[in-house]
Formats: C-alpha cells, structure tokens, sequence
C-alpha cells in the first residue's frame, strides 16, 4: 500500500499534547475515506520540505466519546510537531497497523500508542 495524500493542518483539541504524542491535526482529504479503512498506519509526511516517519490515525476517537472522524499524524523524530498548524502538508500512507479500538483510560491508550508507534518505526526501516 503506498497512497499519497495534500491536505493543510489545522489546529486539533489538543489530547495528544496531553497524553505525550503531540500531534499534527489534518483536514481530511475528500478521497481519505474510500481509500483506507478506519485505524492507525505508518506513514511518511513533508511539511516545510522536511520528511518524518509519522504514525497517522484515521477515525473516531471511542476513548474520548467523539464519534466525529479525525485525521493526525504523530511526527515520530519531530522536536516539536506543534509548530505545523496551518501549513501544507503531505503524507504517504504505507502500511495498516490496526484498527480503531476504545480503551478504558488514557493510561491504557498510552501504553497502546507507545507498542504502535514501535512497530512502526519497524515498518518504515
């Protein structure tokens, strides 16, 4: 799988901040939907001509109770994503790694992040 995809950031709610992956909040392309399914990959993106692996979800957040579809990438070797909002953004989308689950805490999702966001990197070595 290997599907590329232009879209601007925008500014997000700010959970991702919170729980220690910080993330760059996307508009959703309107092809998104019917070329991948709900769920987390690994991915590369460009913003300002830079390229990072990125771990990217796509769909509802059951944790948090919002049943409105998101789309963000979590810029693995960024310093600091945060400073991304409102730039052009490009992503390749390379390879699913699972699909949306809710998890009974935070904590629980946090310790799912870290265990994604491992074999992701595996995946874009």
């Amino acid at each position: 799988m290997r599907l590329l995809f232009n879209t601007t950031s925008k500014k997000g709610k700010g959970r991702g901040k919170l729980l220690g992956f910080p993330t760059v909040n996307l508009v959703i392309p309107e092809r998104l939907s019917t070329s991948i399914q709900d769920g987390i990959y690994a991915a590369y993106a460009k913003v300002k001509g830079e390229k990072y692996k990125a771990a990217l979800y796509y769909g509802t957040t059951p944790t948090f109770e919002d049943a409105d579809h998101t789309l963000e990438l979590y810029l693995i070797d960024a310093e600091n994503p945060l400073i991304f909002e409102n730039e052009a953004v490009e992503f390749e989308v390379v390879k699913f790694i699972r699909g949306v689950q809710k998890f009974d805490s935070p904590e629980l999702l946090v310790r799912q992040m870290r265990k994604d966001v491992m074999e992701i990197k595996i995946a874009l070595e």
